[in-house]
């Protein structure tokens, strides 16, 4: 049975949130939410060190869970913006970052092409452009576990957008109609975003609302915003409203249910998740622990055509961690080592069979050389019997002329002896 197991992570402010997910064949798992405090704010300082307290809250991390797992880290702004664009007919993917890039050398000069990804919105003429900064200090806190960990290290399998990741999440655990409207929720520690979907697809992402969780106004601002985002974007109705975040450490969910008639507003549920294994209590926090849940599942279920695939890790990172780096040279070298060694390989289980069959062949012409060294031998002794009987004919033959004389020589000698 296909198994693969997944940590989500996502920092906001000082909680460093954990998710741990399994897929176990098609069905999907929650195993545990844990969450580790840091010393102090992640925050871009070039050319700092990790702070070492920072880095033993990582490491506790990596320790709790022994298995080797792949990794999902969950990035918001001010590491990650969005820039929507509108594009006329069928163009590649690269021109329209192209595209996303000039536009964007008025505000953010430096922007590069490995920054950027690409996202298409509900219409196929309306794109966004999910754009992070050069430094993502999440995942340089991952990083400085490295040498502590040496080969239980994780590999980082992405680096996502936390609003996108929240969307998938939705998308993949709602049957949501094509015409329905869902406006996703998100309250942070020192920050909210609202979140629009049309359907199964993403709308609108709303500019950041700096109050989060410890703001005693933040309710009244959720509403507003609402109000003027079905305003701007022409919406007709808001069919659902799915809370997340530290939405329930005050109740949104009475206050917006009183407010917004005729929409359904609850906590994050996930339909298609087991939640069967988590700890006493541990199905109440998932809304508060709703972004690296779902990144945990998008690592854990693979590729998916039900997911936004906005891969944000940087290049060398994503360099770094591949064991056996090749070049086009490189590649072309091992394409030439492997055809020679399959050539020479084929050629000498050839030549193998050839030698096998000549080696056949002299035990068989051997045998047959032994039969003949037999019949020489034999040949020669009759030979030699041969020449023995021609020798005693040559000899009779050789007494045969003048018997005749001899023999009347020998009668009147053998008359005179007797007369004697």
């Amino acid at each position: 049975m296909a198994s693969n197991d997944a940590l989500g992570l996502y920092v906001d402010g000082v909680d460093l949130k954990v998710a741990h997910v399994a897929r176990r064949g098609r069905k999907i798992i929650l195993l545990d939410l844990f969450n580790a405090k840091l010393a102090q704010k992640l925050e871009i300082i070039p050319e700092a060190p990790a702070n070492e307290n920072n880095t033993a809250a990582i490491t506790e991390v990596f320790d709790r869970y022994k298995k080797k797992k792949s990794l999902a880290l969950a990035v918001g702004e001010p590491y990650v913006f969005y820039h929507p664009i509108e594009i006329q007919g069928k163009q590649k993917p690269d021109k329209i970052i192209a595209r996303i890039i000039e536009e964007l050398q008025a505000t953010r000069a430096g922007v590069t092409k490995e920054q950027v990804q690409l996202l298409s919105s509900t219409a196929e003429t309306s794109f966004v452009g999910v754009v992070r900064e050069q430094e993502i200090p999440v995942l340089d806190l991952v990083m400085s576990a490295r040498p502590f960990l040496g080969s239980r290290m994780p590999k980082i399998a992405f680096v996502e957008s936390s609003d996108i990741a929240l969307v998938n999440l939705v998308k993949t655990n709602y049957p949501l109609r094509e015409d329905e409207v869902t406006v996703i929720v998100y309250v942070g520690v020192e920050y909210t975003r609202l979140i629009f979907m049309r359907g199964r697809h993403l709308f609108n992402i709303a500019p950041i609302i700096s109050e989060g969780a410890d703001s005693f106004s933040v309710q009244n601002t959720i509403y507003s915003r609402i109000l003027l985002g079905q305003d701007n974007l022409s919406l007709p109705r808001i069919d659902q409203v799915i809370l997340c975040g530290e939405c329930k450490n005050f109740d949104i969910k009475g206050f917006l249910s009183s407010l917004l008639v005729g929409a359904e507003v609850d906590y994050l549920q996930l339909h298609r998740v087991d939640v069967s294994q988590l700890p006493a209590g541990g199905a109440d926090l998932i809304a508060q622990y709703a972004v690296p849940i779902a990144s945990a599942t998008r690592a854990a279920v693979g590729k998916s055509r039900s997911y936004y695939s906005a891969d944000l890790t940087p290049y060398k990172v994503r360099e770094s961690q591949k064991i056996f780096k090749l070049a086009w040279h490189g590649l072309l070298l091992a394409i030439l080592v492997f055809g020679s060694t399959f050539f020479f390989t084929y050629n000498y289980a050839s030549n193998q069979n050839e030698i096998s069959r000549v080696r056949s062949d002299i035990i068989v012409k051997r045998a047959q050389a032994a039969e003949v060294a037999v019949l020489k031998s034999q040949i020669s002794t009759v030979q030699s019997q041969f020449g023995k009987y021609s020798t005693a004919i040559a000899i009779l033959d050789s007494l045969t002329p003048n018997t005749e004389r001899w023999s009347d020589l020998m009668g009147s000698l053998s008359r005179s002896i007797s007369r004697v």
